[in-house]
């Protein structure tokens, strides 16, 4: 089944004219159709005839043997056919292409929704697992481009790991103001230039699983809990992404702000204050935790 990875769009193939048919299907709107396994020759004629696309199986049949399709060569998937397609068009569009799907094969969107751990991805994914991880690594290999690798060069890391891996950080630490991305990606990669630990409060709290959801003080206590994607404690980049972001926020990271920050405090609004400086932080964190105060008393009153 076709999908996107780290949220991009793959678009819809459309079944295109190959032949000069005037034998049409009899739907009169388009029908859906998925396949979790190749389907034979006649779970494919079953199907198009319950689902009202050809009057009978020996349309099918038919239509096989007058355009020579390839019967062993219907690939999985979902498949959408319009009203009126050539018998010729129908059938080939099931037949798997170079790529091994089907020359129809209808390109999925699959949201992960900031997925944290395998089981949320496994419940926004099919049951197709080795065809999802096949896809997802083709996405992954398409992604990076000779042009994307000498960025990535350029800003100083080492594998396209790393860089998804401080994307995950990025949208963990800021998912709603994308503006913010490539500022705080810089804002990170100062840190990792001059060797000092990115802490990342996003990181610490990957290291506790569900218990800190939810939670809104977070103590020194939960800092420190010994975890290697804890960047309280260790330094640098923590071995894998603490989730999945969008292709735009490690687009973010390849492309990041000319700043020299290297602090960062939430203002409140859902954005954050930046500082190059410790003294200029400290006031950035006075200032929130004076906010703080405010909306908690709001809240009890």
């Amino acid at each position: 089944m076709g999908l996107i990875g780290v949220g991009a769009y793959l678009g819809r193939h459309k079944i295109k004219a190959l032949f000069s048919d005037t034998k049409r299907t009899e739907n009169k709107t388009e029908v859906k159709f998925l396949f979790r396994e190749d389907p034979t020759a006649t779970q494919l004629a079953h199907e198009l005839v319950e689902a009202g696309v050809l009057s009978n199986q020996k349309q099918f049949f038919g239509a096989v043997k007058e355009y020579a399709i390839d019967t062993n060569a219907f690939a999985a998937g979902k498949y959408i056919i319009l009203s009126g397609t050539t018998h010729a068009n129908l059938l080939d569009g099931f037949v798997k292409g170079e790529n091994g799907q089907g020359k129809a094969e209808q390109k999925v969107r699959v949201l992960f929704n900031r997925c944290e751990v395998i089981p949320d991805i496994g419940s926004n994914i099919s049951k197709d697992a080795e065809t999802f991880v096949e896809l997802m690594a083709a996405e992954f290999r398409n992604y990076w481009t000779p042009e994307r690798e000498q960025k990535l060069k350029n800003i100083g890391l080492k594998t396209p790991s790393q860089a998804v891996t401080l994307a995950s950080i990025v949208y963990m630490e800021q998912s709603r103001v994308p503006e913010e991305w490539p500022i705080i990606a810089k804002l990170y990669l100062n840190r990792i230039e001059q060797g000092i630990p990115l802490q990342a409060d996003p990181t610490f709290k990957f290291c506790w699983p569900d218990r800190l959801k939810g939670v809104e003080h977070l103590l020194n206590v939960h800092r420190d809990k010994d975890c290697p994607y804890n960047t309280y404690i260790y330094t640098g980049i923590p071995p894998g992404p603490i989730c999945l972001p969008p292709y735009e926020v490690v687009d973010a990271v390849l492309n990041p702000a000319d700043v020299s920050y290297l602090f960062l405090c939430g203002d409140g609004t859902g954005r954050h204050n930046f500082a190059t400086t410790n003294a200029e932080h400290n006031k950035n964190v006075a200032a929130y935790r004076k906010w703080l105060k405010e909306y908690l008393n709001s809240k009890d009153e």
